[in-house]
């Protein structure tokens, strides 16, 4: 099997007007022939200023982290290589058909990844299984809760369901969210939305760590900063302390370095400016380090940060905050199962 081929023979057919499939068998195997679909797909609309156009749909399915080959997820690599692809990952074959369906109808390239390990899984068969569609960058909220937000994809959904069920027997009421598209990803903000309801966010998959999961909770974060008034006027204003305090201790270092390059001619600037401003910068950083004050500091930062988000009623979603006060170790992600 020649992957490279596959696809190269794929972009051709797509760009001649035919609607190919390309198959590649196991999404790991997707590895030998990244460089064409990050060099050559992906990027033909931007190269050719929207004169050609490639809608080759890249058929492959993974989600089964378990050994070297033929059960590899590395998705992390994947979608940070083929921006300008859409990624999909359906939970299912009745997803993954509404997919199919989605793209038949656009002119754009995709991969989709179906589960590998959910083709032996009885489905009810839709009757009209071939209009049916399942729409690209929206997220599907699969069970309503109230106490955490639960964002996942692919064939970990099934286990969220379960552990789900078995928190409900303890009076904890889950939100689940099927992210189903990587690229888009929740074009419509339901995430926040839903994390604004229980303040508590858990993002899973069985990538590798830094892999899907960081991706998903760092779009969760600028979709946060971006559409959350009480977040954005935060860091405008701490921005702005920022450049003020820049100014001044630009303006304190020009009048130091100034005196330098006169010390010849003015000793006594040298002895009564440049010596104790050098003594007195140095004593304060070495009291900052030795009581702690600018881990106080930081602290009292990340508190105020903590209480805006609060205010907003998004508090949870922010980890920073929690870590620097010692309440959290941290986003909680998991994976690989």
């Amino acid at each position: 099997i020649r992957e490279a081929t596959i696809l190269g023979q794929g972009i051709g057919m797509a760009m001649r007007g035919l609607r190919p499939i390309a198959e590649i068998q196991y999404l790991d195997y997707l590895l030998y022939a990244i460089q064409i679909m990050s060099d050559d797909l992906a990027t033909l609309q931007y190269r050719t200023k929207g004169r050609q156009k490639a809608p080759l749909i890249i058929r492959t399915r993974g989600h089964r982290l378990e050994g070297i080959w033929h059960s590899g997820s590395p998705m992390g690599m994947i979608i940070n290589a083929i921006r300008g692809i859409h990624v999909l990952v359906p939970r299912n074959m009745t997803k993954a058909a509404g997919f199919y369906n989605t793209l038949l109808e656009t002119d754009e390239p995709a991969l989709v990844v179906e589960c590998l390990n959910g083709y032996r899984l009885k489905e009810k068969m839709p009757t009209n299984l071939g209009d049916f569609q399942t729409p690209i960058g929206v997220v599907e909220t699969i069970k309503e809760g109230t106490d955490i937000t639960v964002v996942s994809y692919g064939s970990t959904l099934r286990l969220i369901e379960q552990a789900a069920k078995e928190l409900q027997a303890v009076n904890i009421n889950v939100e689940i969210i099927d992210a189903q598209s990587l690229l888009p990803f929740d074009i419509k903000h339901d995430i926040v939305k839903s994390v604004a309801k229980t303040n508590r966010l858990l993002v899973i998959d069985e990538d590798v760590p830094g892999g899907a999961s960081a991706f998903i909770l760092q779009n969760i974060l600028f979709i946060l900063i971006k559409h959350v008034p009480a977040v954005n006027s935060l860091l405008q204003l701490i921005s702005a302390g920022l450049l003020k305090f820049m100014d001044y201790a630009g303006e304190g270092a020009g009048f130091v370095f100034g005196s330098l390059v006169d010390v010849k001619q003015h000793g006594f600037i040298f002895a009564l400016v440049v010596v104790p401003t050098i003594v007195f910068f140095g004593s304060v950083i070495s009291l900052f380090y030795f009581f702690g004050i600018m881990q106080k500091i930081v602290m009292v930062l990340a508190f105020l940060l903590r209480k805006t988000l609060k205010l907003s009623g998004v508090e949870s979603l922010v980890v920073i905050s929690d870590i620097f006060l010692g309440q959290s170790e941290g986003p909680m992600v998991i994976g690989p199962y």
